[in-house]
Order: C-alpha cells, then structure tokens, then sequence
C-alpha cells in the first residue's frame, strides 16, 4: 500500500512539474532545458499532445476563462487553497482522464491569473491574421500578352514550351520563361511579313524576356510593351516600345556589308543603336524620357534635336520636349530593375511608389502630398509586399495597407 502511496505521490509531483512548464510557456519564460523537457513530454503520447493543446490555445482559455476574469485573484486565490488542502492520498491517478483533471485544474488557475496576456495575445493573433491576409500580396512575375498581326492573342505564361505560332518563315516559340522568333534564311514572303506587326505586352505586376527575330535581346518591365515585325528586312530594324524596355541589340550587316541600323521608337522621340545595350525608361507617369547607356553607343532624336551618349551617360527628354543629356549618369539605378531589386539610394519617395504600384499591381495614394525626402538601399523585387512596405516604415515612411490600396501619410 505505501509502495502504490509512494508512486502516487511521485505521478503527482510529475502533474505539478509539467503543469509549472505549461504555465512557463504561456508566459514565455521557459528556458532551453524546460523546453526540451515540455516537448518530450508533448511527443510520449497522443493523449499529451491533444492535453497541450487544450490547454494552451488562445482561443479556447479565453472562451473559457472570460467569465473568471471579474474576480481573477478571488478565484486564483480559492483554487490554489482547495488544491494545496488535498494530499497524495486522496487524489486518485490511475487513469489518463483524472492525470489530465489534475493538470486542467493548475493550468485553470493560472489561466486565470494570465488572463488579460491571453486576451492580449488573442488580440495579436487576430491582428496579425488580418495583417497577413491583407498585406501578403506577392511580387510580379514573368507574365505577358501575345498579339500576333492577325490579332489573336497568346497569354504566354500559361503557354506550354514549343512552338507557339508560324507567320511565313517566322517560328514563334517559347522556351522556359522566354519567347523566340526564329526566321530562316529563305526571302520568300519576307517583304509581306515585315509589314505586319507582332506586340508582346506585360501587365502590371509582369514583366517578360523576349529574343526578337534579329537575335536581338530585350527585358520589358511591368505595364509595358514592344511591337515589331515578325521579321527585319530593308536597310534598318525598327521597334517601338511603351513602358520600360532593357536592349542587348545584335549586329546584323546588309549585303553591302555594313550594319543595319536599330531603332527604338517611344513617344516620338528615336533612339538608333547599331550593337548596344541600353535601357529606356518612358512611364507615362514619369516626368522624363529616360536613356541610359550601358555599352556601345547610341543617337537619341526628338523633332530635329538630337543627343549622343556614350557608356554611362544619359539622355532625357522633359515633358516640354527638352531634350538634354546628363554625363554620369547611375547605371545601377538605371538597370537595377532588371537585375531584380529596387534601387532605392538617393530616391524620392513619389518614384519608389511608382515602382511599387506597377510590380506590385497596387494603388497608391497620398493624404497630405507626396512627402519629402529620400530613402537609401536596396530592397529585392522577390519580396512580398508587406516586406518591402516595412522596410519603407523602418525608414520613417508612414504607409497603411487597405486591401490593393497603399495610403502614404
């Protein structure tokens, strides 16, 4: 009889520990023993798992001891009196159901006493939840629009890999995230098709690489597109572009021998390369036209006036049509875009949004003005949009999320 007493005695001790761990961990004061402890307690058995969580959710202690709260100290006070006024020899542990009894009146005691925690970490919980499903809007992708120049359209990234159209000896393809124009070597038909015109545009919140049919290769950015012939023939190439475009241009020599001129037409203003990379960027939203030159060199034209950069320079073109050109220009901002980040060194806050609202598919508002100021860094496109907006707050930026809406204070 004492050696069952004894044993009693011993499971009780065992309730009181692992209901103090319980306790410790609901006020988060548990150090890295004691947790170890819990959690092996936690996996012996299903039964301990189910107990725990009872136990400990936040939901369910606060439904259950939100009638307790008037008079918590009254209540922690009488329970602890009962409980301490038993003795190993009246309390019975020889089924799970009265283990799990003891362990509920401990934990009920002091989830009274953590009452108003609880209710503070019920609140977090719901804030939280809300702020995920609202805020957690996921970056662009690769995602654009084909029309070809009958007019029909291929959504190409729900395409499968393969050949996607034929126009003459034009093979249009997608490989991975890309689509290719292949143009064999016969001429036949070739003077038609460069008549017609193909248009490959991005949403906002896409972007998309394209291989035109010189070779040539281009990036466009969110809410942008490019419109070209299915294939180059004369003595130039000519592609018109809205939005933002980066270019690695080919070379491709006429018959004469020389090379055939690339032409970038956007908003009346031409840029003529002949093997060049270089970005444009002609937002409707933006207050310039701008041209940054990476390598190579390129002629810049806007009604008669006419500007030539060399790597690292920049041409742009106001919306009074001045066109001037700037001499160090910053090739990382001016890329940094295709290279998957935001650039936000030296950046004014209107043209971060801008950015924003197009990769994000967002809109953005202002309650009182654009604020003043700059932001310096450098933050991924990768990111979900609750990241990117807190690394605006943290630099003093004080933004709301409303659904697709950002309001900036």
């Amino acid at each position: 009889m004492k050696e069952n007493e004894k044993a009693q005695e011993q499971e009780l001790e065992k309730v009181y520990y692992v209901a103090g761990l319980i306790m410790k961990h609901l006020r988060g004061e548990l150090t890295e023993l004691e947790e170890a402890v819990l959690n092996a307690w936690i996996e012996e058995s299903e039964a301990n798992r189910l107990l725990f969580h009872d136990l400990t959710d936040p939901e369910r202690l606060h439904s259950s001891l939100g009638h307790l709260s008037k008079d918590s100290s009254a209540a922690f006070e009488r329970l602890k009196k009962k409980f301490a006024a038993s003795s190993p020899k009246t309390i019975r542990l020889a089924s799970p159901w009265r283990w799990a009894a003891v362990a509920a009146v401990l934990i009920v005691a002091a989830g009274i006493a953590l009452l108003p925690y609880m209710t503070n970490r019920k609140q977090q919980l719901e804030n939280s939840s809300t702020a995920k499903a609202t805020v957690d809007i996921p970056p662009g992708g690769n995602k654009a629009v084909l029309t070809l120049a009958d007019g029909s359209k291929i959504v190409l990234d729900a395409a499968a890999d393969g050949t996607l159209a034929r126009q003459g000896n034009a093979v249009i393809s997608k490989k991975g995230e890309q689509v290719i124009y292949d143009v064999s070597s016969s001429t036949d038909n070739q003077e038609a098709l460069s008549l017609k015109s193909n248009t490959i545009t991005t949403p906002r919140g896409g972007q998309y690489p394209v291989i035109l049919p010189d070779g040539s290769k281009v990036m466009l950015n969110a809410a942008s597109s490019i419109t070209f012939p299915p294939v180059f023939t004369g003595t130039e190439r000519k592609v018109e572009i809205t939005g933002e475009a980066y270019f690695e241009v080919a070379t491709l020599r006429l018959r004469s021998g020389q090379k055939m001129p690339f032409k970038v037409v956007v908003n009346g203003m031409q840029v003529e390369v002949l093997g060049t990379h270089f970005n444009i960027n002609a937002y409707a939203d933006e207050p310039i036209i701008a041209t940054t030159l990476v390598e190579g060199a390129v002629k810049v034209m806007k009604e008669g006036k006419e500007v030539r950069l060399n790597p690292g320079q920049q041409s742009q073109l106001t919306k009074t049509n001045e066109l001037k050109k700037v001499e160090n220009a910053n090739l990382e901002e001016a890329v940094a875009w295709k290279n998957g980040v935001f650039y936000l060194s030296s950046a004014d806050i209107g043209s971060i949004m801008r950015q924003i609202s197009r990769w994000y598919d967002i809109e953005v508002e202002y309650t009182h003005g654009i604020p003043a100021g700059h932001i310096s860094g450098e933050v991924p496109r990768s990111m979900n949009l609750s990241e990117v907006l807190k690394v605006l707050q943290e630099s003093g930026v004080k933004i709301n999320l409303d659904g697709k809406k950002v309001m900036v204070q």
